[in-house]
């Protein structure tokens, strides 16, 4: 561990202390670095630290949450997360949740903490994602793995349903966003789903569950064309699905 890493979960330590003058202390020191670059890498790696206790994990992602939270709140957003830090989150989220797939509560955080993000970033400030997550679907080897892809995934089609639920897809610009990100990833989800069905284990469920969920999201409102049996070529997509 860094010395960084061993001073972050020692403040967490002493911030559970009863002792009013050390939590005290505790919580001003780590006030103090939490603006600093590296304190988000720092996070992340005590969260998926099998060495760690769950106290520590948890308080990890839970301190993460608060920042991210307070970052979007923030009118001066810089004093909340480094930059680089906020680039480092997005470059290694998808391996975060893979990595807390076996510990519920880290895991369930970071999805938290994912959908916030797309939320307010995608699709101006993280315009790589769709592709970021076709590149870990294909080179996913582990169910974890392909946990964390489908998870980033399901972020994104659920700000899509909601914007759609709100404001309606009514430019040309809005709809091919939608239909560029099926084209992208669905034909991947279609191997996965055959792969998964043939090799039938206690996981299969949960990773297909993922991938229905994002399938009846983009078709909750109305077809795609990506799935639309009135155009021939697409016909033998409606029936797989």
């Amino acid at each position: 561990a860094t010395p960084q890493v061993r001073e972050v979960i020692s403040l967490f330590r002493d911030i559970a202390n009863p002792d009013d003058r050390v939590r005290e202390k505790a919580e001003n020191r780590l006030a103090d670095i939490r603006p600093q670059e590296g304190f988000v890498p720092t996070l992340m790696s005590i969260a998926s630290s099998p060495e760690g206790d769950d106290l520590t994990r948890k308080s990890a992602v839970c301190c993460l949450h608060e920042d991210v939270k307070s970052f979007y709140r923030s009118t001066a957003q810089a004093d909340s997360i480094h930059p680089e830090d906020k680039k480092f989150f997005k470059n290694n989220i998808i391996e975060a949740i893979a990595r807390g797939f076996k510990v519920e509560t880290v895991g369930d955080t970071y999805r938290e903490i994912l959908k916030k993000v797309v939320e307010w970033d995608y699709p101006q400030n993280w315009s790589n994602l769709p592709q970021l997550v076709h590149d870990k679907l294909r080179g996913c080897t582990k169910v974890e793995e392909l946990f964390g892809s489908l998870c980033a995934l399901q972020s994104l089609v659920e700000l899509r349903l909601k914007l759609d639920e709100v404001v309606g897809f009514k430019t040309f610009e809005e709809r091919k966003a939608l239909e560029d990100l099926l084209e992208l990833i669905f034909p991947s989800l279609e191997v996965l789903v055959e792969n998964q069905i043939r090799s039938w284990s206690e996981d299969t469920a949960s990773i297909l569950y993922l991938v229905l969920k994002c399938f009846a999201g983009v078709t909750t409102i109305e077809i795609p064309d990506y799935f639309n049996p009135e155009f021939g070529s697409n016909n033998q997509r409606y029936k797989f699905w």
